[in-house]
């Protein structure tokens, strides 16, 4: 029985070894560089609380609604790319960064303070209406128009039922805000 057991993992060894030549090594650390950087991509749900308050103060938002795109959007992965294109945080399509002149479109201070202008002028567009705000940020405002409101898509009506459902959840309910300025101020508001 011992001896079975040694002669195992000896066939183990000997097999995984010549699984992993020379000729690996590229792959070894193009996967190991993958792992590495993809596991910091993740982010507790509170990580960019002060850059959600910053912004949405500038812009003169619900902080909870920006937070709750975020969610849908991305899941806090500074690193998310949808099929579709869409990348960072608040998934911002390459067109759309560009308009805005980002420069590093996973940098999460600058996706979330341009995902959260871009969301800021689509209500302005849209009267107010956070619905089709919500509806322009996932299919594009041409399908809004084209549509003369929500298009027919499952997607983003799903979408924009689970945002709602996230901004109630991340509510303000009388909390205070706060965030750092580019001087070092912190600065305290309430919605």
């Amino acid at each position: 029985m011992r001896g079975q057991r040694t002669e195992k993992r000896e066939n183990l060894t000997s097999h995984l070894s010549s699984l992993f030549t020379i000729r690996h090594l590229p792959f070894l650390l193009l996967t190991s560089c993958f792992l590495f950087f993809t596991s910091f991509s993740f982010a507790d749900e509170n990580s960019f609380d002060h850059l959600i308050n910053r912004y949405a103060m500038e812009y003169g938002l619900d902080p909870a609604l920006i937070k709750a795109v975020i969610k849908v959007e991305s899941n806090f992965n500074k690193f998310s790319v949808s099929p579709k294109g869409a990348m960072g945080l608040m998934q911002l399509m390459p067109e759309t960064a560009a308009i805005y002149s980002v420069k590093n479109i996973y940098c999460p201070k600058e996706n979330i303070m341009t995902g959260t202008r871009h969301l800021r002028n689509l209500l302005i567009l849209y009267h107010g209406d956070i619905a089709k705000a919500l509806a322009a940020y996932n299919a594009g405002a041409g399908k809004v128009k084209k549509y003369n409101g929500i298009p027919p898509y499952r997607e983003t009506k799903d979408y924009i039922d689970k945002v709602i459902r996230y901004k109630k959840n991340y509510g303000s309910k009388g909390k205070l805000f706060y965030y750092t300025d580019d001087n070092g101020c912190v600065v305290f508001y309430n919605r």
